[in-house]
């Protein structure tokens, strides 16, 4: 069972793009009790650029206390490490594509129906019937005749 607490935190950490509210973080001084939702990194650096220590009960981590600081540290460092080896993992997986001769990325438009894609643009007609009349999407359309 969750507090109404942790709701509103999953809530927060549900909608990332989330912006806080202007001047939430204009009046966390330090020393100054403070409670509001840091859903992103940024806003933590912002904390620890004011010199605000970070609390989280849950987890008893404070980083006021020397070991608090070093714990959030190592945090960091096995979150960095997680991001590196999925990148590596990554990089491997398309190397090992490529050498398979697997093709990567978007599939060619074939010059005929870019030709095409464009003399019924000259003619006058729209996007949308463009597509609908080759059956392409219009991005595809609006794509060849940007180029």
């Amino acid at each position: 069972m969750t507090s109404p607490q942790q709701e509103k935190f999953a809530v927060a950490l549900r909608v990332p793009s989330r912006e806080p509210p202007p001047g939430q973080l204009k009046h966390a001084q330090p020393r100054n009790e403070y409670w509001g939702f840091v859903t992103d990194p940024p806003r933590l650096g912002e904390l620890q650029g004011k010199r605000i220590d970070l609390y989280l009960h849950q987890q008893a981590l404070d980083t006021s206390t020397p070991a608090g600081r070093a714990m959030f540290q190592m945090l960091g460092v096995f979150a960095e490490f997680e991001r590196s080896m999925i990148q590596e993992r990554v990089k491997s997986g398309l190397a090992r594509a490529r050498a398979k001769g697997v093709t990567l990325g978007r599939r060619k438009v074939h010059p005929k129906v870019e030709g095409r894609i464009r003399d019924l643009a000259s003619s006058g007609m729209g996007k949308l019937k463009i597509g609908k009349t080759l059956g392409v999407g219009t991005s595809v359309v609006q794509r060849v005749l940007a180029v």
